[in-house]
């Protein structure tokens, strides 16, 4: 396995573009459900009082989508040998360690920590699957940078508010107090997206499946933020704004001299001429 590390510089990808919400978005504050109240269920906002969808919620559906497609067979990944892990079970703990290798392997993941950390890197990903090794573990960096998705000004003016009612499923009719308000970002809402990959060990296939991953915002099949059962949360990159530019060692010192030297490059063009070929051959697969 070709293994990269963050101490030296091998490559890296710069993904820009901008998501429009195709319905209305609620990214709450922290609340664990919607209160039955007549005050309004607010969404997130930054300082100045402008909504905003946070790096962490992109990053975690860009995660739990790949997720699911890399458990169906016929898409490539690195690491074979280890299952997908779910947010119930990890694919590297304590407890499946002593499950599934007892005391020997417990001693040789000692060993290995005790010699450096890219002995340690390495043991450790050859034991992590490809979700971890590129989203990040408790042991495991990410590669990926999510930043917060800012508002597009002149595309936002103002939230809507939606109100409801909670039912009683047992007896089919309202519960007492039941009026609620949800605070929601309207639909055509922009936000800028901007996405840094760090150092892809196996460059091929972690760049084709965050494209994998690019394509589905870029078709809508991604939706985020709370309510998405009552219709909320579509959103879509907007094909015409997305772009792409690599920086690996042969350009990186004309980079850092000058960043606009390196030609931003339209997303959409790499997805075609990486993914098509890919999808051919799935649907022969199948």
């Amino acid at each position: 396995m070709d293994n990269r590390y963050f101490d030296e510089f091998y490559n890296k990808y710069i993904i820009k573009g901008e998501i429009i919400a195709e319905t209305g978005i609620h990214i709450g504050t922290g609340n664990s459900e919607i209160k039955p109240i007549t005050l309004k269920n607010p969404v997130l906002k930054n300082i100045s009082g402008e909504p905003f969808i946070p790096g962490s919620s992109m990053k975690g559906v860009m995660r739990s989508y790949l997720e699911k497609i890399l458990k169906i067979p016929g898409f490539e990944k690195i690491n074979n040998s280890v299952e997908i892990c779910t947010a119930d079970k990890s694919c590297l703990s304590k407890e499946e360690m002593d499950k599934n290798f007892g005391e020997k392997e417990e001693k040789e993941y000692k060993k290995q920590r005790e010699l450096g950390h890219k002995y340690f890197a390495d043991y450790l990903k050859k034991k992590t699957c490809d979700i971890c090794q590129l989203f990040g573990s408790g042991d495991l960096s990410s590669k990926i940078l999510v930043r917060d998705l800012k508002v597009i000004e002149d595309s936002f003016s103002g939230f809507e508010v939606r109100t409801g009612i909670s039912i009683d499923r047992d007896i089919n009719i309202a519960k007492d107090t039941s009026l609620f308000e949800i605070e929601i970002i309207p639909a055509g809402t922009r936000f800028e997206l901007y996405l840094i990959l760090d150092n892809l060990d196996k460059e091929e296939i972690e760049w084709k499946n965050i494209l994998i991953v690019l394509n589905s915002f870029l078709n809508s099949e991604i939706d985020i933020g709370g309510i998405k059962s009552r219709g909320l949360g579509q959103i879509r990159l907007i094909k015409d704004t997305a772009h792409f530019k690599k920086i690996d060692i042969n350009n990186i010192k004309n980079y850092l001299i000058n960043p606009k030297s390196i030609k931003d490059r339209p997303l959409f063009d790499e997805i075609e001429s990486k993914l098509l070929n890919e999808g051919e051959k799935l649907c022969l697969e199948s």
